[in-house]
């Protein structure tokens, strides 16, 4: 469908606030912690993860004069393939030249906008379904998720607990925990949480190292996003179910094509050529090549929680 003047009517005023109204817009943090690997252009479009196995510890003792049996190496591979993401609106001139703002620059910053919050939300959703999954109180299974099973220091120390049992490293000397503006606000009212902000955090937060960063807790670096996921009525009795993130280093990687991550389009009124005649619409889009890849599930932990209306 093409844009006109009429069918955004709301462009022909005779006076108007210049002052354009801001749009609510979540952090877009989940891509910040990825190992990434791009594709080389003309390389195809799948990248191969590799990570080799540790070895067993060697407590026996050996033999005088005998060799020991040759150990084996093991190798995981983790292969992800890109593909392609994007979107476009379509304006008529009339809409350009008599509408009372500049469209063009409004529709590319919708269109950024919504190009970062779609790769956000794409490596959000590859990442949240990893098989290390932790949940709130006595629930066994998200359908057991209840009212009143909020997230708790608890379910913050069990996550870290597993991720030191399986060995999994810090990034930047932390844990990266993400979590949902709902589970922060019952984090919040935990006073074992509040004092743990306040002695372990004292810093100016004006600056944070990651976007959404609020703070620390129990070695973690706390961030909260509206793009947590959110998983509508699927807990016990219809419940809204919350996940949260907790990270180390190389839990995950991301990819796209060297040079391509994502670029925009503007095709100015008349680059149609015969296919627009007269000149009466032009094209502003976006177009991005990306996925995401779990490369080691003991490196992350979900927890799921239920949160306070």
């Amino acid at each position: 469908m093409t844009d006109t003047l009429n069918t955004a009517s709301q462009e022909a005023k005779q006076w108007f606030d210049k002052l354009l109204m801001e749009r609510a817009l979540p952090f877009l943090v989940h891509n910040q912690w990825g190992q990434k690997r791009d594709v080389p252009k003309n390389g195809g479009i799948s990248v191969e993860f590799r990570r080799f196995g540790a070895l067993a510890v060697a407590t026996t003792a050996l033999t005088d004069g005998t060799v020991p049996g040759a150990n084996s190496l093991a190798i995981t591979v983790v292969t992800a393939s890109v593909a392609q993401y994007g979107d476009h609106v379509k304006i008529s001139d009339r809409l350009i030249n008599a509408g009372i703002d500049n469209v063009v620059k409004e529709a590319t910053e919708l269109l950024g906008e919504q190009a970062g919050d779609t790769i956000d939300q794409i490596t959000r959703d590859i990442v949240v379904a990893g098989t290390s999954v932790n949940y709130a109180s006595t629930a066994t299974s998200r359908g057991g998720v209840g009212s009143g099973m909020i997230m708790a220091t608890a379910d913050i120390l069990k996550a870290i607990r597993t991720l030191m049992t399986n060995n999994a490293r810090q990034i930047d000397g932390k844990w990266i925990m993400v979590i949902h503006p709902f589970q922060w606000r019952d984090l919040m009212t935990d006073t074992t949480v509040q004092n743990a902000f306040q002695n372990a955090y004292p810093r100016d937060k004006t600056n944070p190292d990651y976007t959404g960063e609020i703070g620390e807790i129990f070695g973690c670096k706390v961030i909260v996003t509206g793009n947590a996921k959110k998983q509508t009525s699927l807990g016990q009795s219809g419940q809204d179910v919350y996940a949260a993130m907790f990270l180390g280093k190389n839990a995950y990687g991301v990819t796209s094509i060297n040079g391509l991550s994502m670029k925009t389009y503007f095709k100015p009124l008349g680059s149609a050529g015969a296919d627009d005649p007269l000149n009466q619409y032009a094209t502003v889009g976006w177009k991005a090549y990306h996925t995401s890849a779990r490369l080691n599930e003991n490196f992350m932990v979900r927890v799921e929680t239920a949160a306070t209306a």
